[in-house]
């Protein structure tokens, strides 16, 4: 086993290597989730699945504490390989784990006190099922600890830019996924075996990411040095972001329990759809901006300010297009699509499916200026004014819910705060050296401006009325065309046209190469 050494901070052609293989994963792993989530739901049924949606979301919404905890680990984790400084790396994972043991244990008391407190006395569940909901609720405690104890080791996974391992676990976790559907015909009670066996594919996921860390990186290998001053850092930092994490919690579970008081388990059914459907499309621009993450971090350490923000320029314009090309055929053919994938999808599946990408859409606008601001460390007040406006979620929901707005207002709501966290992550870019908000506004803003509005109001001229899965796939193939066609034209440069073919003729020679070379031996 080598100490492995960190990547050129600033490497186009390692960042497409990296973003097509998690868009491979992302595919092989949508398509598998979609035929999953239709199979679960015709066996455990609507007011199951709301019911294991709503109990184990109030476990799983802790999950959102990995993703930030992962964020801050691998801001310290980049930084380390950015520098070349592998001795404070090493101690950074053990302090990392420790700071991870102690979560565990507070969410333990927590968990099994307060949150139990709330699925058996405030939630609404029929009497006949609360046995099975409290099985659920347990069996995703167990589920969160392993997902936790994973976190570190994803997080040195994605420093070192290793995504081809990133990208094996997550399809081995998929398919695993799916593997279980079938055998809920072999238990009595469905919903109880789900649970069960789901917090077993945690327990192999976590066991495959550690074994492989293990035997692949010696800042694993646990060598005890304490250093008080970083310590007393990083839990600042992680800190911090929780904080930014528990606003979004508020906002997602606190809006679904909403959901659960005023309209019951069906509607939590399709918010638990609909919030799928968004987290499967605004992957295909996190993994543009999760494989820029790393060298974005390299860059800062080093004081490359200049390469950073080019990154930052043209990965917020990417990772908005490459949004926009999956949203647009999507959202002018959601119905069909989920009559399609769902047969009867619950009510306001596809409103609230409409306005949850939109959200999404404007969120991944200001993805690489996430990354930029964590790297530079000092996120307290920008945690603290982003936390601020995300949990004005709940407030606002209640208040329109309670005063008899419809439902979906709630999430148009939401896309207008979001756009308000976009701001707010520009406004603080400004601290680094060699930010200019009119070089973002010419570079990003303009461009994607320019392609937006034209392309919702084409896709809305040509739109057809199908009744056919040939006469969707040709309508969802046209908007898809006429997005790409404007997104080319229109939103890049012609020096960026020029940069793109050049970067994708050499990264797809290679391959051909590749491919030729083990032809002619075979």
């Amino acid at each position: 086993m080598n100490q492995r050494k960190a990547n050129n901070p600033i490497n186009a052609k390692r960042m497409l290597k990296n973003t097509g293989m998690l868009y491979m994963r992302h595919l092989f792993i949508l398509g598998i989730n979609l035929f999953t989530v239709r199979l679960v739901l015709n066996a455990l049924g609507a007011e199951d699945f709301g019911i294991y949606n709503v109990v184990a979301g109030i476990v799983l919404m802790c999950s959102f504490f990995c993703g930030t905890m992962a964020t801050s680990s691998q801001r310290y984790f980049s930084i380390d390989l950015g520098k070349q400084d592998h001795v404070h790396l090493s101690q950074t994972f053990t302090l990392t784990l420790v700071i991870y043991a102690l979560l565990a244990i507070l969410f333990v008391v927590m968990a099994e006190s307060m949150g139990l407190w709330f699925v058996n006395h405030k939630l609404t569940i029929p009497i006949a099922r609360m046995f099975a909901a409290n099985c659920i609720y347990q069996t995703s405690i167990v589920a969160f600890l392993f997902t936790l104890i994973t976190t570190p080791f994803l997080a040195l996974v994605i420093s070192y830019e290793d995504m081809q391992i990133y990208a094996y676990f997550s399809i081995l976790e998929a398919i695993l996924k799916l593997v279980i559907v079938w055998l809920l015909g072999l238990w009595p009670d469905k919903l109880i075996a789900y649970g069960i066996l789901m917090a077993t594919i945690s327990v192999v996921h976590a066991t495959l990411y550690i074994y492989y860390c293990v035997s692949n990186y010696r800042e694993t290998h646990l060598h005890w040095i304490w250093n008080g001053p970083l310590f007393k850092e990083i839990i600042v930092f992680s800190s911090w972001n929780l904080f930014g994490t528990v606003s979004n919690l508020i906002k997602i579970q606190g809006t679904n329990i909403l959901l659960n008081m005023f309209y019951g388990p069906l509607l939590n059914a399709a918010q638990s759809l609909a919030s799928q459907v968004r987290t499967a499309v605004s992957m295909f621009s996190n993994n543009f901006s999760q494989a820029m993450r790393p060298q974005i971090s390299k860059s800062y350490a080093i004081a490359n300010y200049q390469g950073m923000f080019r990154l930052v320029y043209i990965g917020s314009k990417m990772a908005y297009f490459l949004m926009l090309l999956i949203l647009i055929p999507l959202f002018f053919n959601i119905g069909y699509i989920l009559e399609l994938w769902l047969k009867n999808p619950p009510p306001y599946t596809i409103i609230f499916v409409k306005l949850l990408m939109i959200e999404a859409l404007i969120e991944s606008l200001s993805q690489p200026m996430a990354s930029v601001n964590q790297a530079t460390g000092r996120i307290a007040l920008y945690q603290f004014l982003i936390g601020c406006v995300v949990i004005l979620n709940l407030p606002v929901a209640y208040g329109l819910l309670k005063k008899g707005f419809p439902v979906s207002s709630i999430y148009v709501a939401a896309c207008i705060l979001m756009a308000g966290v976009d701001l707010i992550r520009l406004i603080f870019l400004k601290r680094v050296d060699g930010f200019s908000y009119w070089a973002f506004v010419r570079q990003v803003f303009f461009p994607v401006c320019l392609v937006t509005l034209p392309c919702f109001i084409i896709c809305k001229l040509f739109s057809l009325n199908h009744h056919t899965l040939v006469s969707c796939g040709l309508d969802v193939i046209t908007k898809a065309s006429i997005t790409l066609f404007l997104i080319w034209e229109l939103g890049f440069s012609s020096q960026e046209r020029k940069k793109t073919i050049s970067l994708l003729k050499n990264y797809g020679g290679t391959y051909w190469y590749a491919f030729r070379k083990l032809a002619c031996r075979n």
